[in-house]
């Protein structure tokens, strides 16, 4: 009943049903399946079930924390190939794009498998990051989501590309102004690729 009452509501929600052991066949030939079932969340069902799935799922037994990341990388080189990979794309992707939420969120997911982080924070209490660091990552990512989330309302549905018609109305919606010196529109993409 909840994937139906998403799905009414218009959201687009991937699922799928499986046995532990279907999952872990999955896992070991596919990194991509791997790292949606470190994400998995209890919503209802068996606590034990969940248990077990994740013990079956730990470094020691399947995909090494360095496999992992190496898988990563390459999946990543992969997405910024199809995203036009150039560091400074006049109209970027913001999913897929390099430095893009889903670069955030690789690093999220490797920080997950090498020492069980569930947050960002946890990459400063381990020393991967200074605590300004970890803040200039989380305010891009606040930033990435707010660009993503104003390109969604501003064509209705979903979009990732901030494409040359977009960039003018997402600057003055979120207050960039033209001044002197500069455009409003440039003032959106300096701080976008900063």
């Amino acid at each position: 009943r909840l994937l139906t009452f998403l799905w009414d509501i218009g959201l687009e929600v991937g699922h799928s049903v499986r046995t532990v052991e279907e999952c872990i066949e999955q896992s070991k030939a596919d990194v991509s399946v791997m790292t949606t079932l470190i994400e998995a969340r209890l919503l209802a069902g068996s606590p034990e079930l969940l248990a077990g799935l994740r013990e079956r799922l730990a470094p020691q037994q399947l995909w090494p924390v360095r496999a992992f990341f190496e898988a990563k990388v390459r999946e990543q080189a992969e997405r910024h190939l199809k995203a036009n990979d150039t560091a400074y794309n006049l109209e970027p992707n913001v999913k897929s794009g390099p430095g893009g939420l889903r670069d955030i969120q690789t690093i999220a997911w490797v920080a997950k498998r090498h020492f069980g982080a569930e947050t960002l924070d946890e990459l400063a209490r381990h020393g991967f990051l200074s605590i300004a660091e970890l803040r200039r990552l989380q305010q891009a990512q606040s930033f990435l989501w707010k660009v993503r989330f104003g390109l969604h309302v501003l064509t209705g549905r979903r979009e990732d590309r901030l494409l040359f018609d977009h960039q003018l109305r997402l600057a003055l919606i979120f207050g960039y102004e033209d001044a002197s010196y500069t455009l409003a529109v440039e003032q959106l993409m300096q701080r976008y690729y900063r």
